[in-house]
């Protein structure tokens, strides 16, 4: 699923069975239910513990985007790529919300 098929207004999130490791330059995810490794560098790191308030895609662009002098198209080739990864390998899944 390639970045520009997403709606920049999803919601995305942690999967629920998917454990975070630090590492020195990084982190690693492990799938509980697949055993499947995915190993992130560090702004792959920062982007995952981003996730954990459910963000909209375009918060990750925005929030990375202010910590790092990259050129912000270059962010967001670089930050979908990870989020398209993640969402093939079934580590994020796009939040639905119910309506009331």
């Amino acid at each position: 699923m390639a970045v520009t098929q997403l709606d920049p207004n999803l919601r995305l999130k942690q999967k629920t069975g998917v454990e975070a490791r630090s590492l020195d330059r990084g982190m690693l995810l492990v799938d509980l239910s697949s055993g499947r490794c995915y190993r992130l560098n560090r702004v792959g790191a920062e982007v995952w513990q981003l996730l954990v308030g459910s963000p909209r895609l375009n918060d990750l662009f925005t929030n990375i985007a202010t910590r790092y002098p990259v050129p912000t198209d270059q962010i967001e080739t670089d930050v979908g790529d990870l989020i398209s990864d993640l969402l093939r390998e079934e580590l994020v899944e796009i939040e639905t919300l119910v309506a009331r």
